[in-house]
């Protein structure tokens, strides 16, 4: 059984953790249907400043890896690495 101090600082661990998700996630809109779906995150980007969209299955790839939201589209993000 878990003391109150224990068990105030396990809610603490699970406040920050959800908080920190949530921030990783601020741009991603979410409809309702008949199930939850997650829309694609939809930026402009910073270099040509068109709208490009990035799908769930990418989303998931970022945040398993820990990676940020990018900024630029996949075309600049390519001229920027090289491979034209």
């Amino acid at each position: 059984m878990a003391t109150g101090r224990e068990q105030f600082l396990f809610d603490l661990m699970i406040e920050a953790k959800e908080k920190i998700q949530g921030k990783f996630l601020v741009k991603i809109k979410e409809t309702q249907v008949k199930k939850k779906k997650v829309l694609p995150y939809e930026d402009n980007c910073k270099i040509c400043l068109k709208k490009f969209q990035i799908t769930e299955g990418e989303l998931l790839f970022l945040k398993k890896k820990g990676f940020t939201l990018p900024k630029r589209c996949k075309k600049c993000r390519e001229n920027k690495k090289g491979f034209k």
